[in-house]
């Protein structure tokens, strides 16, 4: 049986494995024309790092300022009720454990010193 519960595992030897060149994800479906001219721009020394591609990032932020308006229409938000509520529960809950650390840690401490003077 091999990794893979659909086949098969397949073995290989190094020797046989081809290491190509890593890419971003962003860069496989170029047309042959704009990789030609990357190809031709890095030779030449003149290739520019990916944050200094300036081309289309307003178009880019426009789409995703978009997207995160769309997702915030869709979030549920607390009415003030909700909020008062729902603070005032966690506000006791701390208080009342506060008090039981508290308490726990007073009676440790007496046992604590019970037995050691």
């Amino acid at each position: 049986m091999g990794s893979n519960p659909t086949g098969r595992a397949i073995f290989f030897s190094p020797r046989n494995v081809k290491v190509r060149k890593w890419r971003p994800l962003n860069e496989f479906n170029k047309p042959p024309a704009e990789e030609e001219k990357d190809q031709a721009l890095a030779l030449t020394g003149f290739s520019l790092p990916g944050w200094l591609k300036l081309g289309g990032w307003y178009a880019k932020s426009r789409v995703f300022l978009a997207d995160v308006n769309s997702e915030f229409k869709k979030v549920s938000w607390p009415n003030r009720r909700q909020v008062i509520t729902e603070t005032a529960v966690v506000l006791l809950v701390v208080t009342i454990l506060t008090f039981l650390v508290l308490f726990l840690d007073r009676v440790f401490t007496y046992f604590a010193n019970l037995v050691l003077v």
